[in-house]
């Protein structure tokens, strides 16, 4: 190899620097052996791998008093003689590398910076090359491509070892940086998994769930018919035989049988709301969506005389029929909760910064706000059965084909003065445009 030459007094002084530019200044220290005892760091139990300063000097005796100048200040090293121990060590995991001038044959050069391209994604070992103040113009323009692959420093010999100590320290707390962002990576990786098993039983149990539900509600219609219809035959087989209470017992048998019916199909409506996982292909008018509801209250709304104004509405990337559930159910409750007054329903929409702001506005009997989050649960009344027909189940469809969205619904009212339901759809295009444009 190159520079095999007899270490001098010069060299034995141990000279080190933290990182700095080529106007270094080095200064000219005693041997570390003959430093006074106050400018010593007592020694330090031995330091974790990954702290290890690993010492590349296969000549003279560098090694052995940089590793005598680390260990005095508590720092742990490791000498190498020989590369290919070396890069088995890096590769194990080191605090930084010291490597002298005297080793970087054109080979040496090649084979560290293959071990430093193959370094992991938050891994930037700092690397400490001992350069003599004369170094020639061959070695520094290796040593320069070294640099774009690695935590570079050029040390120029000989300079203060308390200078030195200090450099070492700030790189190994760099490191040390380094390796808590990998330990954070490899958690997040790790709560990613779990997340993503959780995820997926999830998804098993939902599945499973809305099977059960389908089944149960299926199943549980047929006795449930069989108890009207024989009621019913009840009804009509002794009709004018029986006494009046046993009358109203056997009316009050088929009613239940009716109302529990209609339950079942309730719940298996909203369990089938949002079974539709797969994003819609293309945006859909909301406009068709909207007629196709008021298409289907078209009777109730002659009935009650109701009138219907609305705005234009835009194109959303939602499933049709959510929108139209949606719609259907704010709009039929809007006229069966109607006041004194003829029902009249506003349909307004307006644009906000990513989202799209619906309301729909009636001038019913309204509701007292502090059932304005009651009115969302699953089957949840305000009114007996006999005042107001339903089974409390239209705003929990709608709370929850909103959230499938990622959106929000709320309302309101005040008793006497109408509700107002308002609830928003992400717009998705106008959020992709916004998470790709490129900073102002």
């Amino acid at each position: 190899m190159q520079y095999n030459q007899a270490v001098t007094a010069k060299d034995r002084s141990v000279a080190t620097s933290p990182p700095a530019g080529p106007s270094l200044v080095a200064e000219r220290t005693p041997p570390v052996d003959r430093m006074p005892p106050s400018e010593r760091t007592p020694p330090a139990q031995r330091t974790p791998d990954d702290e290890l300063v690993l010492i590349y000097t296969p000549f003279g005796r560098d090694g052995p008093l940089i590793q005598t100048v680390l260990g005095r200040a508590g720092l742990s090293s490791a000498v190498f003689s020989d590369m290919k121990d070396l890069e088995a060590a890096l590769s194990s995991g080191a605090g930084a590398a010291i490597i002298g001038e005297e080793a970087l044959t054109a080979s040496v050069v090649a084979s560290l910076a293959s071990t430093l391209r193959s370094q992991p994604p938050w891994s930037d070992l700092p690397l400490f090359i001992m350069m003599a103040g004369d170094a020639d113009t061959g070695k520094t323009k290796r040593l320069a491509h070294l640099e774009p692959l690695g935590n570079v420093t050029l040390l120029e010999r000989p300079l203060r070892p308390v200078t030195f100590i200090s450099g070492i320290r700030g790189a190994l707390r760099a490191r040390n940086h380094q390796y808590q962002i990998r330990d954070y990576m490899a958690m997040r990786q790790v709560d990613s998994l779990a997340l993503q098993h959780s995820n997926e039983e999830l998804l098993q149990a939902n599945a499973e769930l809305q099977q059960f539900v389908y089944s149960a509600s299926h199943d549980l219609q047929e006795p449930l018919r069989m108890v009207s219809i024989y009621s019913q035959l009840l009804e009509q087989k002794y009709s004018g035989q029986l006494d009046v209470e046993a009358e109203r017992f056997i009316s009050y048998t088929r009613d239940g049988a009716r109302r529990m019916e209609q339950l079942l199909k309730d719940l298996l409506l909203y369990s089938q709301s949002t079974a539709v996982r797969e994003p819609p292909e293309f945006p859909i008018d909301a406009n068709l969506a909207l007629d196709h509801a008021i298409a289907n209250l078209r009777a109730n709304i002659e009935q009650n005389e109701a009138s219907i104004v609305r705005d234009r509405l835009p194109l959303l990337e939602v499933h049709e029929i959510h929108l139209h559930q949606l719609f259907q159910n704010l709009i039929g409750n809007a006229v069966k909760y109607r006041g004194e007054r003829t029902p009249r329903i506003e349909i307004r929409v307006k644009r906000q910064k990513d989202c799209w702001l619906f309301s729909v506005a009636d001038n019913g009997i309204g509701i007292d706000s502090n059932h304005s989050e009651l009115i969302f649960g699953i089957f949840k009344r305000l009114h007996r059965a006999c005042e107001y027909s339903g089974t409390g189940i239209g705003l929990a469809i709608c709370k929850k084909i909103i959230e499938r969205y990622r959106g929000k619904i709320w309302v309101e009212s005040e008793p006497g003065q109408g509700a107002k339901f308002f609830f928003t759809i992400p717009d998705r295009r106008i959020a992709a445009e916004v998470s790709v444009s490129p900073p102002m």
